[in-house]
């Protein structure tokens, strides 16, 4: 299995509440999960993608969710890499690296 960083999009102003539902959710799973609110309708996740998708697919989550993004890493300062797709969010760097 396979863990991720995900950034989630949400409906404005509750980004706190899914952050909680969806953390309580994954937990259930997996112990190790970390759910952070970085910006206004933006959260991020760290969990197995396969406990992620069982999670969003609750009716509750899809009408609050706007948009999920996949990524392999997180930094707190601007990395430098080769082949990846930056993108910065608050104050964290997101990378996805090219296949």
């Amino acid at each position: 299995m396979e863990r991720k960083y995900i950034v989630i999009k949400t409906i404005p102003k509750k980004e706190y509440v899914i952050a909680r539902d969806l953390c309580d959710c994954l937990y259930y799973y997996d112990e190790n999960v970390k759910c952070e609110v970085i910006t206004t309708s933006t959260l991020y996740v760290y969990t197995y993608i396969m406990y992620f998708e069982k999670c969003i697919n609750y009716k509750y989550f899809r009408v609050l969710i706007r948009d999920i993004y996949y990524f392999d890493d997180v930094f707190y300062e601007n990395p430098v890499c080769e082949n990846c797709h930056v993108m910065k969010i608050g104050t964290l760097f997101f990378i996805r690296r090219a296949s």
